[in-house]
């Protein structure tokens, strides 16, 4: 057997394990009692609260509130926020789910024989909100880590990576931890199982291939857009996060170095054609995923890629970026992601990027 098919091997066997832990980690499927059943031996309605007053085993947690807002995480683990106007019946039934039964067992409307024929809204708002204020105030652009990677308080290593997270070598679900609320997202790329050495490491062959670029500077340049690369998959972890500006001529390659780049990352990438900071910060949300924006070109009006640019320069550090809410309430966004920029004309933009990230 040669030392790759080892490896090959190694690395099957496991990312096998690795599922196998993660599946012994799930919780058992719940299967809820049909209206006006009892869950076990309690009867609908009869439950005993718990420490924030929510029925047991109540598929949608609650995280806390920020004014008018109180932030849930429903019952597949995904953030959920609302205002009062908004704490409608479709906005519970959404929460939960496919756990609507869970709804006619733990808050009952009773018809005039006794039986459960639906279930009490208002009740499961009031529970909620009494959860919340219990929770106190929580801020979602400081507590949401979306995929990406982030580190924890003692500077261990966190990979969000969609349905689970990657923590000292394990794979654990998503949710509340260590003070932070990693929502369930759609699946990301896995880092390889097993260590990569030697002529099997992919990074000399990535090296080579970005020197068939004609570079300014051929041996250094390849050098620094491989090291964007690196960089691009710490983005959350890093204290400072790096950018890269490609400028070249029509037909020089540089859309085909994007796609290396997106061949690279897969779906751990951002490649936009937009160039507004709303429709960024709006794809981005709270992960920490690099960034690409193929022709950034210079416009009659050149306010949208400056503002792309201070986008940029904010995410490396992880600076707020604040704007108006259509209810005249300030929305914060943090951006955390590296960015890849290519134009054909090098614009104003440039002395203000050699300036700000030299």
């Amino acid at each position: 057997m040669t030392v790759q098919g080892e490896q090959q091997i190694r690395a099957l066997v496991g990312s096998a394990a690795r599922k196998i832990a993660t599946q012994l980690d799930q919780p058992q499927e719940v299967i809820d009692p049909l209206p006006g059943e009892p869950r076990g031996d309690v009867k609908p309605g009869e439950w005993v609260p718990d420490a924030n007053g929510l029925p047991p085993d109540c598929p949608v947690q609650v995280l806390g509130m920020d004014g008018d807002v109180l932030f849930l995480i429903d019952a597949i683990g995904q953030l959920a926020a609302a205002t009062p106007s908004q704490f409608g019946q479709s906005f519970i039934q959404r929460l939960f789910g496919d756990r609507q039964n869970y709804l006619y067992w733990a808050w009952p409307r009773f018809d005039k024989h006794a039986a459960v024929d639906n279930w009490r809204a208002e009740k499961v708002r009031e529970c909620l909100y009494s959860a919340g204020a219990k929770k106190g105030v929580w801020n979602s652009v400081e507590k949401v880590r979306g995929l990406g990677a982030w580190t924890d308080k003692e500077g261990g290593l966190i990979l969000h990576l969609g349905d689970v997270l990657l923590m000292d070598g394990k794979l654990r679900r998503t949710g509340e931890i260590k003070g932070h609320f990693y929502p369930r997202r759609p699946a990301s790329p896995r880092p390889h199982d097993g260590d990569v050495e030697g002529i099997h490491n992919p990074a000399p062959m990535l090296y080579q291939i970005l020197q068939t670029w004609n570079w300014q500077r051929p041996s250094i340049d390849p050098y620094l857009f491989l090291g964007w690369i690196g960089a691009g998959f710490l983005g959350g972890a890093l204290p400072w996060r790096p950018s890269m500006f490609l400028i070249g001529d029509k037909a020089v390659g540089k859309s085909t170095l994007q796609g290396i780049v997106q061949t690279v990352f897969g779906s751990a990438l951002v490649s936009t054609p937009d160039t507004t900071p709303a429709g960024i910060y709006q794809r981005i949300g709270a992960d920490a995923l690099p960034i690409a924006v193929d022709e950034l070109e210079a416009e009659a009006d050149n306010r949208k890629v400056m503002g792309v640019v201070k986008l940029a320069r904010l995410a490396a550090s992880g600076g707020l970026m604040l704007r108006g809410g259509s209810d005249h309430a300030g929305v914060a966004f943090q951006a955390r992601s590296t960015f890849l920029f290519s134009a054909i004309n090098l614009h104003l933009s440039r002395l203000r990027i050699s300036r700000a990230w030299r």
